[in-house]
Formats: structure tokens, sequence, C-alpha cells
């Protein structure tokens, strides 16, 4: 069984039991993530063993990712299960970031007949190497909220040192939104990294490795935590808590 509680929330699981900590006995590496400045051949990450893209659509308001729609029908057509992401600014209110995002994701959606409302999206909060702001604690509230409202799966992504800071107290109800961390260290050390809302709801996803730092970074065991795609080169790859029938099954809600 995979270890990530469903999406209704941290709280105590059937008989108002504390769930235990999170440690996961199996992991699922077969996602990968990528933006317009990545190589990316739908047909390559296929054949690597990927089974779900990530894919960035837009960045704050007014910009989006000019290969994501291309590339979204591209690993569709390779029967690959996709998700997107935006990466959050602290230029514009947070709702009005998610609004963007929104239109940008239902319309691909849209071309491909799926319901966007039945995958998840993630917001990527994280230092912007253009201005060098990150997003605030409360516009990133405020974007997950107004994706709550629109009914949409919506996850947080960050790395574990901006999320010990804005979530400390482990009752935070941010807990309740999926996780995707960003953290390339060993896995028996991983529930030290948690942030306090998670410790025990445990995490979505985990990046275990960036294109940058691909091969000096990540788990000593390149076996279940492999690196990269080998006629791409550096790729950001991501595991899920869990095996492939339920990393698929909760990614479809099936």
């Amino acid at each position: 069984m995979s270890n990530l509680i469903n999406d209704a929330g941290a709280g105590a699981v059937a008989g108002g039991a504390v769930p235990p900590p999170f440690a996961p006995s199996t992991w699922h590496a077969a996602v990968a993530d990528f933006y317009h400045g990545d190589r990316f051949d739908a047909g390559l990450v296929a054949r690597a063993g990927i089974e779900a893209v990530i894919l960035k659509a837009s960045t704050g308001v007014g910009s989006r990712d000019p290969a994501f729609a291309q590339r979204m029908k591209d690993s569709l057509a390779r029967g690959m299960v996709l998700s997107a992401y935006a990466f959050g600014t602290d230029q514009h209110p947070g709702a009005e970031q998610w609004r963007y995002f929104r239109g940008v994701w239902d319309a691909a959606c849209g071309s491909n007949s799926i319901d966007p409302r039945a995958l998840p999206v993630w917001l990527d909060a994280e230092r912007n190497a253009v201005g060098g702001t990150t997003m605030s604690r409360a516009k990133l509230l405020e974007w997950l909220a107004a994706a709550e409202t629109d009914g949409y799966r919506a996850g947080i992504y960050s790395y574990a040192s901006l999320l010990h800071g804005y979530f400390p107290d482990p009752l935070d109800l941010v807990g309740r939104f999926p996780l995707w961390l960003s953290w390339p260290g060993e896995i028996e050390h991983l529930v030290t990294a948690l942030p306090a809302p998670w410790k025990r709801r445990g995490l979505a996803l985990l990046q275990y490795s960036t294109a940058l730092h691909g091969p000096t970074d990540g788990p000593r065991d390149t076996i279940t935590f492999p690196r990269g795609i080998q006629e791409l080169g550096g790729c950001d790859r991501s595991a899920y808590p869990g095996t492939k029938d339920e990393m698929l099954a909760w990614w479809k809600r099936a």
C-alpha cells in the first residue's frame, strides 16, 4: 500500500487513530518534469520508462511556457499521464496567478478532451532566478485556496527549507494539500526533512534529482532512483511513494 493518505487531509485515520510517521517501503521513480528550456522528446521520455510527465504551464501572470501545449499533446500520444505546474512569483496576487494558470491549463486540457479537474496541478514556490524574489506565504496560500475553491487537485512543489520556514505548525491545514518535495538526500533521512504539516500525512512525490545536479545529488541507490534520461542528458526526476498501480490510480483518481 502507498503511504499517501487520501487528498481529504492530514487528519486522523479510521477509528480516530493518528497515522504512523511517513515511511514508505516502495518507491516508483517514473515521473519527470520539464520546462521550455529543457530538451524534450516524448518518444525518448516514454522509452526511458517515464509514465508521468509534469510540464510547466505558466509563470506568474501573463507568461505561458511556449512549449507546454505541444509537449502535452506529444506526451499523451505516447501514453503518459500528465500534470502541470505554475511557477509562482511575488509580483501578483496569488488568486490572480491561479486564474492565469487555470486559463492555460483548461485550454490545453480542452484541446485534448481531458477534464482539467481530474488531474493534479502544482504551484512551484521557490526563489525566482529573475529578480531574486520568492512567492510569499500569503500569496502561496491564496493560490491554493483559489484552486481548491474552483474544485481543482492543487498541490505544492517546493524545497524543505522554504516550507519549514513558512509552515512550522504540524497542525497547519496546509497539510491537506499534496506535497511534491524537492529533496536530493538519502531516503532514510527523508522523515526528518519533511515539513511539519506533512510529517505524518507524507508526500505525494519526491523530486530526488534535478537536471542541474543530477550526476551528484540524489540517493545512493541509483537502481531505484535513476538519474536523468540518457538521450536527453539532464532531467528532473521524481518518485511516487508506492507501486506503479498505486501511482497511476492516484494520478487518475481511478
